[in-house]
């Protein structure tokens, strides 16, 4: 049993689950990066001394682990997404597997299903160890400490953090602790709520930096990678929330310090319910035991014991995600493999597009190099176009957990002068440092892209790492917005049916991904209109409704965009002779009709196999 953080940080050291003098001092530098929770700032001396002297039980260091694991999660959550489209569009299906092949010769190789369980396994521990869980109408109502809130108290703050006003302070500044009243019930309530306000202020650094950014992402535009948590908390924040119940705390117990006030029984009684309705339910009722145990086999995956090189192909998802899903991914004796050696990955735009994602090229340098370079560069990742094969974009990944500006001005000077034309991205889970462009000659600092910061759980830097790739992109082709099947009237009735997930429009009745206009006979057109901004994969299929077969109703199925027609399909000639009744058309996802097996092109403009 294990009754403190020091305790049960020695066991997973250990069990090698942690290893805090090389892999994981990532975790270390996590957990002293707060110093208000440990007591005051600890730069240098073992993580333990730091957690003795705060007092840290072990379900404090739980709790305190809770953002890095959540982190994690995500991107493993977002390989899950990209493993199961490859596997849905390559025809793979559920038989997929994804394998990293590491530089050390290390290997992880899953099966779908086993990657799902492990990702299960994850999400479910992020959920259980939560510590908090916020509504804004439930946060508002605070009681007894809003008559103390000061516009002093908090002026003095902002001030004290280098803001000009409070838009601009940042959440990164953190709060003071408050001082003890002297009254151990007071002292106890209001080290809750400071609790309480940092954690809020940990969710709010991934949505921005500050107020102003976190009211651009809350109320604009590019919020759809925020969970409900975050938009709650956001909206808080908007009016500022935690600023306000930070002074409050303060001048609550200062107050009753100085003698100006006392604490009922009944307002510390509500007090409690107010803070206890923030708990997660989970993370309440589960014991320490079983929230160790959880955590441990989290940290014993092979997945987090390589969370680092890991997070290179993560970054292939947000590739994915720039360019709406147009990546067709290679797939290898039935495996979506990420080897860290020159490997073609992906297709942009198939089967007329010229661009080619490729990992670990190795490509011809100029001038003098750095970094232990002698006559190539080395991009993580770099698109290719085939007719000249020239490098038109690199993406270069940097894992290091702290800046390294002067490395990383070295790496853009190199890669930058070697690809003449081409927008170089330098994209780091981690801080860059300032001067990471000072060596690139000024006339072509502008094709060197800088993306600090950039993971799940800061949504934020991710979406403008996305949108300056996309931006470098030709746009997609057209979108479909209505899909018309047409067959021979001899044939009385046949049916399109259009499926996004466990939802179905077809002449049962409509699914909120769109609409049929009409459940026509004898030859139709019969019309469905996809509703526009639905996220996901469509599928559409035609039934010949009664007893004739495929091969007399001879369907046709066109797919227009805004600007006319995109794509026009008919059954295979083996569909055709089969007798079946059924024909899989295509499937649509990220804006483009992607042929299925059973379907040749009769007329097209952008549609892939």
């Amino acid at each position: 049993m294990w009754s403190t953080a020091t305790e049960l940080w020695r066991e997973w050291v250990r069990l090698r689950v942690i290893r805090p003098q090389d892999y994981d001092t990532d975790v270390a530098e996590h957990l002293s990066a707060r110093p208000a929770a440990l007591g005051g700032p600890y730069p240098n001396g073992p993580i333990t001394d730091a957690m003795d002297r705060a007092g840290w039980s072990a379900r404090d260091l739980i709790h305190a682990l809770a953002p890095l694991l959540s982190s994690f999660a995500g991107m493993q959550r977002d390989l899950l997404r990209l493993l199961e489209r490859v596997g849905a569009t390559s025809g793979t299906g559920e038989n997929i597997r994804v394998s990293y092949e590491f530089a050390d010769g290390d290997t992880i190789d899953e099966s779908l299903a086993a990657f799902r369980e492990h990702v299960r396994l994850i999400e479910t521990v992020v959920i259980q160890l939560k510590p908090w869980t916020f509504t804004a109408r439930h946060a508002w109502g605070v009681p007894v400490i809003w008559d103390h809130v000061s516009s002093d108290w908090i002026d003095d703050l902002v001030t004290a953090g280098g803001a000009d006003r409070r838009e601009a302070w940042r959440f990164e500044n953190g709060i003071p602790d408050v001082e003890p009243s002297g009254d151990a019930r007071v002292d106890g309530r209001a080290s809750r709520v400071v609790d309480l306000v940092r954690y809020v202020l940990g969710r709010l650094e991934s949505i921005g930096a500050d107020t102003v950014e976190v009211r651009d992402r809350v109320f604009g535009d590019a919020d759809e990678d925020l969970d409900a948590e975050q938009r709650e908390i956001g909206q808080a924040a908007a009016d500022f929330w935690p600023l306000s119940v930070a002074s409050g705390v303060h001048g609550w117990v200062a107050a009753i310090a100085r003698g100006a006030t006392t604490s009922s029984d009944e307002q510390l009684e509500e007090l409690d319910r107010w803070l206890d309705g923030f708990e997660a339910g989970e993370a309440r009722d589960m014991t320490v035991e079983r929230a160790v145990d959880l955590l441990t086999d989290v940290l014993s995956l092979p997945a987090w014991g390589k969370r680092h090189e890991l997070y290179s192909a993560w970054i292939a998802t947000q590739l994915d995600r720039a360019l709406d899903s147009r990546l067709e991914f290679v797939v290898t004796d039935g495996a979506l493999r990420f080897p860290f050696r020159a490997t073609l990955l992906a297709r942009l735009d198939p089967p007329d597009g010229d661009l080619t994602l490729w990992c670990e090229v190795r490509l011809p340098a100029a001038g003098p190099l750095g970094g232990g370079r002698k006559a190539n560069i080395q991009p993580d990742y770099c698109f290719r176009r085939g007719s000249d094969d020239v490098t038109v974009a690199a993406v270069e990944v940097k894992q290091y957990k702290a800046a390294a500006s002067g490395r990383h001005a070295v790496t853009m000077r190199d890669y930058v002068g070697s690809l003449p034309g081409a927008p170089v991205f330098l994209v780091a889970h981690g801080p860059l440092g300032d001067g990471a462009l000072d060596a690139v000659p000024v006339a072509e600092r502008g094709r060197g892209h800088l993306h600090p910061n950039v993971r799940p759980d800061r949504p934020r830097e991710s979406g403008l790492f996305r949108a300056d790739v996309a931006a470098s992109f030709p746009p997609p082709r057209r979108r479909p917005a209505r899909i018309e099947l047409r067959w021979s009237p001899r044939v009385h009735d046949v049916d399109l049916h259009v499926r996004l997930g466990d939802s179905e429009t077809s002449y049962k009745g409509n699914a909120s991904h769109s609409v049929l206009r009409k459940d026509e006979v004898e030859g139709g057109p019969e019309i469905v209109d996809l509703v526009p901004g639905v996220d996901g994969m469509v599928e559409v299929r035609v039934h010949v409704y009664s007893s004739s077969s495929l091969e007399e109703a001879r369907p046709v199925v066109a797919f227009f965009g805004e600007d006319g027609l995109v794509a026009e399909l008919v059954p295979t000639q083996a569909v055709l002779d089969s007798g079946e009744r059924w024909w899989t058309v295509a499937h649509i996802e990220g804006g483009r009709v992607v042929a299925d097996a059973e379907s040749r092109m009769q007329s097209w403009d952008g549609v892939g196999r």
